[in-house]
């Protein structure tokens, strides 16, 4: 038995128009590559150093978060929800 399973015959999955999404996705993708190569060239930049300090981010994970304002997000409550066909317990 497969871990999650359908328990509808038929399905029915909206149409979407794809000149809107497709005009949005290419500006959205542009500023991603900015955003990346900014990335790249601040860790050229970093490893090009002969020091690198404690307070300067490598990676891409370090970089992005030193970036971002912590103020600005909202805690996300997450549940992690049963995989199986079987009735759950508790949620």
């Amino acid at each position: 038995m497969p871990a999650v399973v359908l328990k509808k015959e038929s399905v029915a999955v909206p149409t979407s128009s794809a000149s809107v999404c497709f005009g949005k996705t290419s500006e959205l993708m542009k500023e991603a590559v900015l955003i990346e190569q900014n990335w790249l060239e601040h860790a050229v930049k970093v490893m090009a150093q002969d020091v690198i300090d404690r307070e300067d981010s490598v990676t891409w994970a370090a970089y992005h978060a030193s970036r971002c304002d912590a103020d600005n997000y909202c805690p996300t409550f997450t549940q992690l929800m049963p995989l199986f066909d079987g009735k759950a317990a508790s949620a």
